[in-house]
C-alpha cells in the first residue's frame, strides 16, 4: 500500500468509527419503541438534534486541536 492510500484507509476508518458512535449513541438515546418500524415525531426530532450536536462537538474540538498543534508547532 502506497502511503497515500494508507492515509485514506485510516481517514475512512476513523469516518466510520465517528459514524457508527453518533448512530449507536443517537439510537440509544432517542428510539423508545422498538416495535414500530418508522420513527414517530418525537424520535426524528431526537435523532436529529443528537447527530447535529454530536457533529458540531466533534467539529469544535478538532478545531481546537488543529489551533492548538499549529500554536504548539509555532512555539518550537
Amino acid at each position: 500500500m502506497t502511503g497515500n492510500l494508507k492515509l485514506d484507509m485510516k481517514q475512512l476508518k476513523e469516518f466510520l468509527e465517528f459514524f457508527n458512535s453518533v448512530n449507536e449513541k443517537c439510537f440509544f438515546a432517542c428510539i423508545v419503541n422498538n416495535y414500530s418500524r418508522p420513527l414517530d415525531d418525537v424520535e426524528k426530532a431526537c435523532t436529529d438534534n443528537c447527530a447535529v450536536k454530536m457533529i458540531t462537538v466533534n467539529q469544535r474540538l478538532m478545531n481546537l486541536y488543529i489551533t492548538n498543534r499549529r500554536d504548539k508547532d509555532n512555539s518550537s
